[in-house]
């Protein structure tokens, strides 16, 4: 019975010993984002490479491409984290205040 789900947040993804149906649906929904942006990635990849007729595009943009959103990503993180921190972040960045 163990091995059907009957133990914890039930079987398939997302159903470990704590999951409820709550964070299944972020699983979902989080899955369901990866999918259509790997397959925007791709398909603009495909474009590109048709375009410029180089078919190693195919494999090298998507990876280009998740690479720059996740350090972009990082970056807006970090500047929300300065401008909300107390204190001058202005000076430590050397501006003027």
């Amino acid at each position: 019975m163990e091995a059907l789900g009957a133990r914890g947040g039930g079987a398939g993804i997302g159903g470990g010993v704590c999951a409820g149906r709550g964070e299944s649906m972020f699983l979902w929904m989080g899955m369901g984002a990866a999918a259509v942006y790997a397959a925007v990635s791709l398909a603009v990849s495909l474009q590109i490479a048709a375009r410029e007729r180089e078919p190693r595009f195919m494999a090298l943009l998507p990876v280009v491409f998740a690479v720059r959103h996740f350090v972009h990503g990082i970056g807006t993180l970090f500047w929300l984290l300065l401008v909300i921190l107390p204190g001058d972040t202005g000076s430590r960045r050397g501006m003027k205040a």
